[in-house]
């Protein structure tokens, strides 16, 4: 730009200078390279010894010292200045590309300030968002505590520890039925959900689904890329239980909960699923659930294991006969006991 004006300085400096000191000093340049006219021999056309001949020679020479007329003074100027025709396309191409160098600049300007604006509108935005999303985990954490379970003889529980009971009870009932049908599975694990849950405590169970589905609702429907929503909805089911995934599974069986059933299939919402009920229900849930809910599928291209491939299923056989002897002990007491339901 410094450069660009400099040289704008000078053009002017030139043009307001042609008109009085370039052009005088390029018609003395001129004039100096036309030979002198010849003055013709004095007496050439006189007689010889003729006093006339030595009059006229001495008025020719007076003429020519006389001053030059005003009108053959511009036309010499006018034959100069048509020597600066040239400077005169220079000038037009300077400035046509003074024209587009400022118009360059100017988009560019524009360009960036379109960027930055868009910038702080998406940084804008993401604050407005995490503000609200996070009042939304408050709320559901607010409704979670006021979940209770109790039972004539047993601890009161409060909470996600209630929702883990409420799913064991709905599990021990399934389980009495011996169904090996998992479409009879199903309907019997959505059944005892309805009526041994929801139902006796509608107040409570209501306001905390639907909160969950206002939050996953929320992320599904912002404008945030789709790294940034399972991001967001990692943290919300990050709140969720094992035994909670259940009931969630359960809920979005139901006419209640049709809306929360997309949204559990598309932010994978059945992973962390209890191994209990996965290991018992998943061929039942699979009937309403794509694979999709189950979680994402890992990249494992080029990973190095924790363990190896035996000892993991070793582990595997141990935790699920340790489970099963938890289970039949509960179960023993449960029956032992003869307590009456809710």
């Amino acid at each position: 730009m410094l450069i660009l004006a400099a040289g704008l300085t000078l053009v002017v400096g030139l043009w307001l200078a042609w008109p009085g000191e370039i052009i005088g000093w390029v018609y003395g340049k001129v004039q100096a390279n036309i030979p002198a006219a010849t003055p013709p021999a004095a007496g050439a056309d006189a007689k010889p010894g003729s006093a006339g001949g030595d009059k006229e020679g001495k008025d020719g020479t007076e003429k020519k010292q006389e001053k030059v007329p005003d009108a053959e003074l511009y036309a010499r100027y006018g034959q100069t200045g048509d020597l600066f025709g040239g400077l005169n396309t220079l000038l037009a191409g300077i400035a046509g590309a003074a024209v587009l160098w400022a118009g360059y600049m100017q988009y560019h300007t524009m360009k960036k300030a379109l960027a930055d604006s868009e910038d702080e509108r998406a940084h804008r935005y993401q604050q407005e968002f995490e503000s609200f999303f996070f009042q939304l985990l408050q709320l559901s954490e607010a409704t979670t505590s006021k979940l209770v379970y109790t039972r004539a003889g047993e601890e009161t529980r409060k909470g996600s520890r209630a929702l883990d009971k409420h799913a064991y009870e709905i599990h021990a009932a399934v389980k009495a039925g011996r169904l090996d049908d998992p479409a009879a599975v199903l309907e019997a694990l959505v059944t005892h959900f309805m009526i041994d849950a929801y139902d006796r405590r509608p107040s409570l169970f209501g306001p905390h689904y639907r909160l969950i589905v206002q939050t996953f609702e929320y992320v599904a429907r912002s404008t945030l890329a789709r790294e940034d929503k399972c991001r967001y909805a990692d943290i919300a089911r990050g709140q969720i239980g094992e035994g909670a995934v259940l009931m969630l599974a359960l809920y979005g069986l139901t006419a209640e909960g049709q809306a929360l059933h997309p949204l559990i299939e598309e932010f994978n919402l059945l992973e962390h699923l209890h191994r209990r009920y996965r290991h018992a229900y998943k061929d039942a849930l699979s009937l309403a659930y794509r694979s999709t809910a189950f979680g994402r599928t890992p990249n494992t291209a080029g990973a190095t294991p924790m363990h190896s491939p035996s000892r993991s299923v070793k582990l595997d056989i141990r935790r699920r006969v340790a489970q099963r002897v938890a289970d039949d002990k509960y179960e023993a007491q449960r029956t032992t006991s003869g307590l009456g339901g809710n």
